[in-house]
């Protein structure tokens, strides 16, 4: 699964001597370094990303938060190192019955909430005049909690999964 926050200046709010720059982050489970032809990678054909990181930024020195998805991500959005923040695992919540629509199911409904006192990423994003949106798996909240992305500065959601 990936997660993807796209973050762009408010047209109006923008003017030539402050204009911010467009931001893509691509964020994405169990892909490692090489992975993307812009790194090297030689078998797995990558050009649009090729492309985007040759005509902007690219990392080349940053570890992953932890070896699981949940405090991985947590650890960027927080900013927090996994043993600062208290997502520590994959933590399901389990709620018994669920309701997609019309159709009931027995499933997992989301994971572990990011505490709500604590600012995240995209909310800093949007204090400094972005407009947010991101598709992809969340793991920061479930269902019904102050954790989900549009309660945590995501303006705009082109899909998620649970």
């Amino acid at each position: 699964m990936g997660l993807v926050a796209v973050a762009a200046p408010h047209a109006q709010a923008a003017t030539p001597d402050s204009e911010k720059p467009n931001i893509l982050f691509i964020l994405c489970d169990d892909m490692g370094y090489g992975d993307l032809g812009c790194y090297g990678q030689p078998f797995i054909q990558t050009p649009c990303i090729d492309q985007m990181a040759q005509e902007g930024m690219r990392f080349t020195q940053a570890y992953a938060g932890s070896p699981v998805s949940a405090p991985s991500r947590a650890t960027i959005m927080t900013g927090q190192h996994s043993g600062h923040g208290h997502v520590r695992g994959n933590k399901e919540y389990w709620l018994g019955e669920v309701w997609y629509g019309q159709n009931k199911e027995y499933a997992v409904t989301g994971q572990e909430p990011y505490d709500p006192q604590h600012i995240i990423l995209p909310e800093i994003m949007k204090k400094n005049g972005y407009t947010t949106g991101m598709f992809g798996k969340w793991a920061g909240g479930y269902e019904g909690t102050t954790s989900t992305p549009d309660n945590r500065g995501v303006d705009g959601l082109l899909s998620t999964s649970p």
